[in-house]
C-alpha cells in the first residue's frame, strides 16, 4: 500500500491518506515516520528519495530532498526522528550517513561515511533522539548501534564482538527508540528479539 492509516488508541479506524505516485501527497516506499511538536507527520520515502510532511489531518504540506549525494540530497532514506526543537534527522542509508534538517526542511548538517569504524555506517536504519538531543542510530549491516550528539559528534557504540558475553551483539538492528528513563530499545531483526540497554 502507498498510504497511511490512522487509528484511535483502542484500534478504531479514523482515516487513511496518501496514494501511489511522485507528487505532493503521493507516496512510494514510505518507511519510517515521526511526529513533531505540532503533530505534523514526517515520512521518509525510500523509493522517492525524499521526506514528505503532512499535517495531523493528513493534508500534504511540503516535500524536501531529492535523489543524490550532496547536502540535503537523499538516497534510500529509511527512518526519521524529531528532536525537541523539531529538527528532523533522516537515516540516509544509500549515502551511508545521517542528515539533519530544520522543521522547514532546510539542510543543517550531515555525518557519517561508508565504513565500520566509529561514526561510520554500512546501512543506517532506525534513528531516535533523547530529551537532551543525543541521537541513536541502528546500523543494519555493521550490526551495531551508535550514539552521537545533536551535531553528529560520535559518542559511543554498542555491538562489538567483545560485548557478546553480555548478550548485546545484534543480528540486524533495525528500529530504535529511547524510553523516558533513557533506555535504548532496539528491534533486532536478525535475532528476532527486542534488546534494551
Amino acid at each position: 500500500m502507498f498510504c497511511f492509516e490512522v487509528f484511535t488508541h483502542d484500534g478504531k479506524f479514523v482515516r487513511k491518506f496518501g496514494s501511489k505516485g511522485t507528487g505532493l501527497g503521493q507516496l512510494k516506499g514510505p518507511c519510517g515516520l515521526a511526529l513533531d511538536s505540532e503533530g505534523r507527520i514526517i515520512v521518509a520515502e525510500r523509493d522517492n528519495n525524499r521526506v514528505h510532511v503532512f499535517d495531523s489531518e493528513g493534508q500534504a504540506i511540503m516535500l524536501f530532498g531529492s535523489y543524490g549525494d550532496g547536502e540535503g540530497k537523499l538516497n534510500c532514506p529509511r527512518h526519521i526522528a524529531v528532536d525537541f526543537h523539531d529538527n528532523i534527522f533522516v537515516s540516509d542509508s544509500g549515502n551511508f550517513r545521517v542528515q539533519k534538517f530544520n522543521c522547514s526542511g532546510e539542510f543543517l548538517v550531515k555525518f557519517g561515511e561508508k565504513g565500520n569504524s566509529k561514526g561510520q555506517f554500512s546501512c543506517p536504519a532506525g534513528v531516535a533522539v533523547d530529551s537532551e538531543g543525543h541521537l541513536v542510530v541502528a546500523d543494519l549491516k555493521n550490526v551495531n548501534v551508535q550514539a552521537f550528539d545533536s551535531e553528529g559528534l560520535f559518542l559511543m557504540k554498542v555491538g562489538e564482538a567483545a560485548d557478546s558475553k553480555n548478550g548485546s551483539v545484534f543480528g540486524k538492528p533495525n528500529g530504535v527508540a529511547i524510553s523516558g528513563s533513557g533506555n535504548v530499545i532496539v528491534a533486532d531483526r536478525g535475532h528476532h528479539c527486542i534488546q534494551v540497554f
